[in-house]
């Protein structure tokens, strides 16, 4: 069984602890930080993870054959989509803020 462990500065003073653990052909992740407690995808996990599948590491080449990077881009093109979503209602709130004060 593979391991990778990382000390991660989040906001607490202690760093806190991501675990990668291959377990069997899976790899789990943890993080000690009170989202990753609750089983949340954190910031400091995905950091990691990102960082990893990107530099080509063991671990992220251990990551991409589990299929994270399949699920890390799709996560990347909704993130995208959701913000040129949001730029184009931030827009339409203009345009209509904009008809109420002409009318």
């Amino acid at each position: 069984m593979d391991k990778w462990t990382f000390h991660v500065q989040g906001t607490a003073a202690v760093p806190y602890v991501v675990i990668f653990e291959k377990i069997t052909k899976h790899i789990k992740v943890t993080c000690d930080c009170p989202a990753g407690l609750r089983g949340k995808l954190c910031k400091h996990k995905l950091g990691i993870l990102t960082e990893n599948i990107k530099n080509n590491t063991e671990l992220g080449k251990e990551l991409v054959n589990d299929g994270y990077n399949d699920s890390l881009a799709e996560l990347t093109n909704c993130e995208v989509s959701i913000k040129q979503l949001n730029d184009e209602m931030v827009r339409l709130k203009k345009v209509l803020a904009n008809k109420m004060k002409t009318n």
